[in-house]
């Protein structure tokens, strides 16, 4: 009998969306399935983005753009749908400030965003 295995889904309105499916219809590795997981991940739907979701949305940008990502304080969030914006290198800017400013002059780059909770 093939392993089960959960995977998530993103439909047209970007609910995430789980199911469980059988190893022979995966091609990628996926985590296994345990009760406690499953539930949490299905019936909170609390991850935007599953690792074979992120890769099919990196295929789309030239291989050798730079990627940055949002930051500031402790933890680690979701994240938005990566997207592109041009930026410029400031290293000498406080951490808090990060060493990278929009630039409407400077380089793209791939940004992957973190979701920002105001609660």
């Amino acid at each position: 009998m093939p392993d089960k295995y959960f995977t998530t889904t993103m439909d047209a309105i970007g609910v995430l969306t789980g199911d469980i499916i059988n190893s022979s219809k995966i091609e990628d590795k996926k985590l296994p399935v345990n009760e406690k997981n499953r539930n949490a991940m299905s019936d909170k739907k609390i991850f935007n983005f599953t690792v074979c979701e992120l890769m099919e949305i990196l295929k789309e940008f030239p291989k050798d753009m730079p990627v940055i990502v949002s930051g500031y304080e402790t933890g680690y969030e979701n994240f938005y749908h990566p997207f592109v914006i041009k930026i410029k290198h400031l290293p000498q800017n406080m951490y808090w400030d990060g060493e990278f400013q929009n630039d409407d002059n400077g380089i793209d780059v791939l940004i992957i965003e973190r979701n920002v909770r105001n609660d």
